[in-house]
């Protein structure tokens, strides 16, 4: 199955504004849209993953063994309940992929070799296509169901619009990312042909990358939830457009019940 083809819903924008650098936006989805985007969640987890068909194809050539077809299954479905904020990424992932001609190619999840441990220093990280080629988009994400506008995700240390802060302003950071892109890529020649045309640019001027944060919400749509953080995130010597920040929200009260949708639906999906 190949999830990749699907789209998920763009929703209906509630606002849209600029502020020097930074431009934002709101978009809604009804519940229609959710559970589409619930099943595309789940489909994505189940059969993205390239370890998965090596896998299947490396039994399919084996004799019969004690970790047959639905110990595979077991290793790659029979997780425990996703957390709510995993399954925000997950969301905002396929979302710019969809819509914002992004592609993020090596999810962080891939990266966890045990459970909690420390990732990449940004949610996402990837590419972008817009006029000029390929560029390099970095970016994280935020889920929340707090009834303050702006919800506290926005504020303090380790926040979004600090973490943003950071990704702009600090070149150290960012060339650990790209040296992040750059090993994944030495052994992927379709990946390689990206960073090679992200890196001509970003080598003549390394700002020359689009930063997204994402919030996730399940409350009425405000635009003071973006206002203040792209008030802030807009000064600055970036050109204008290169930070997005996106506002999903969810029907009201649905956050608290994303990993278990999820999970739901990807036991209904297995093959």
């Amino acid at each position: 199955m190949n999830v990749g083809s699907m789209r998920i819903h763009a929703g209906k924008q509630v606002y849209s504004f600029l502020r020097g650098a930074c431009s934002a936006s709101g978009v809604s989805w009804t519940e229609v849209g959710l559970d589409a985007a619930i099943a595309e969640v789940a489909a994505s987890i189940l059969y993205d993953d390239p370890a998965r068909e090596l896998i299947g194809r490396i039994l399919s050539d084996l004799p019969e063994t004690g970790f047959d077809r639905a110990g595979t299954e077991r290793a790659f479905s029979d997780m425990k309940r996703l957390e709510n904020w995993r399954v925000g990424e997950f969301v905002a992932v396929r979302y710019l992929t969809a819509h914002r001609a992004c592609s993020f190619p090596w999810p962080a999840e891939w990266d966890q070799k045990t459970e909690g441990s420390s990732l990449v220093g940004a949610e996402l990280v990837g590419f972008c296509l817009d006029d000029s080629g390929e560029c390099f988009a970095f970016g994280e994400v935020k889920t929340s169901s707090d009834s303050d506008q702006p919800p506290r995700v926005m504020r303090g240390p380790d926040r979004l619009v600090r973490q943003l802060r950071n990704l702009c302003d600090r070149k150290a950071t960012r060339e650990m990312l790209v040296l992040y892109l750059a090993r994944r890529a030495a052994r992927d020649s379709a990946l390689s042909v990206q960073f090679q045309s992200a890196w001509e640019r970003y080598s003549r001027d390394d700002l020359d990358v689009r930063f997204f944060g994402c919030l996730i919400r399940d409350v009425e749509p405000s635009i003071s939830d973006l206002r203040a953080a792209a008030d802030q995130l807009g000064k600055g010597r970036l050109q204008a457009g290169l930070i997005e920040l996106l506002a999903i929200y969810l029907p009201r009260n649905r956050i608290s019940r994303l990993g278990h949708d999820v999970t739901e639906a990807m036991r209904g999906a297995r093959p």
